[in-house]
């Protein structure tokens, strides 16, 4: 009897422990999914090519959290009738012109430029920084697109954030940055450029907030562990087929704008950039704004 109760209460022990292998988690290829490589749900997790494939893991709760591009995150909020959370932000800055060097955005004037992220954060920053000049931008797909396009001399400029500026450089004769546009947006703004959220439903919450909150906390040490290392999270990048080449990751991660920052640090820049895209095109939000439930605060 004293073993059979033993083992019922290992049982329930294990039955108790949660987590965040547990996790159904979709990541989009790139900094989102290279922070993700030292955690437990590595092995597991989705790696997808552009943010429209999550949207529809989110709403039919196929995936238990997502990263997703930032407004896209609102739009979700929206669309699911204020039921998504933002649980993180795992991406700020990291977006970058390619190209012969300039020394102001004003000498774009009669240029074309080449981007991905066509409704999303790339395409209003462009938007933001080029309003009232005379600039073709022209939207593929996806960022692997667009430095495909650059080894043909398809545009004068291309807009590309890590790890695929690294991609580009392997791709190009004498490449070369042209801007850094996620500085020139603080600099407009006075607010860095919050590009990647990590989400949730309540629904999950209320199902599986331990394994969500462990997750959390596993996520924040990936990050960390990247950060630090970024050669050994390299080999673990090629690994999960998040990029080809470790030697390519391991150039990449340094620049790559990888983060871990709680929605309380970063909600004054998450609503600045919110605001400019109500001004611009309420839409790119869902057609409003996200309300304060939107921003998790962890209980």
């Amino acid at each position: 009897m004293k073993k059979i109760i033993i083992l019922l209460l290992v049982l329930v022990f294990l039955v108790s422990c949660s987590s965040p292998a547990e996790l159904h988690v979709s990541a989009l290829k790139g900094p989102s999914s290279m922070g993700l490589v030292e955690t437990k749900v590595a092995e597991t997790m989705d790696i997808l090519g552009s943010p429209d494939e999550i949207v529809g893991k989110v709403t039919s709760g196929e995936t238990d959290v997502a990263m997703v591009p930032m407004n896209m995150a609102s739009i979700l909020y929206n669309k699911l009738e204020g039921k998504v959370r933002l649980l993180a932000i795992n991406t700020e800055g990291n977006l970058y012109l390619m190209g012969e060097p300039i020394g102001s955005l004003d000498e774009l004037e009669g240029k074309t430029i080449l981007s991905a992220g066509q409704g999303a954060t790339p395409m209003y920053v462009l938007e933001l920084l080029t309003e009232g000049m005379d600039v073709s931008i022209d939207y593929l797909p996806n960022h692997s697109d667009v430095a495909a396009a650059a080894s043909e001399n398809k545009a004068d400029y291309y807009v590309l954030p890590e790890p695929f500026v690294t991609v580009y450089k392997s791709k190009v004769e004498n490449p070369q940055l042209a801007y850094d546009l996620a500085k020139a947006y603080e600099e407009k703004t006075g607010h860095p450029l919050t590009m990647g959220a990590v989400i949730t439903t309540q629904e999950k919450l209320d199902e599986k907030k331990k394994e969500i909150h462990a997750f959390l906390e596993d996520y924040q040490a990936s990050v960390e562990k990247v950060l630090a290392d970024p050669a050994a999270a390299a080999q673990l990048v090629e690994k999960y087929g998040i990029l080809e080449k470790a030697a390519l990751a391991e150039k990449a991660i340094p620049g790559a704008g990888i983060v871990y920052r709680s929605p309380a640090e970063s909600k004054e820049a998450i609503e600045a950039f919110f605001a400019l895209l109500m001004e611009k095109n309420p839409k790119a939000l869902g057609g409003k704004l996200p309300g304060d439930d939107f921003y998790y605060e962890g209980n």
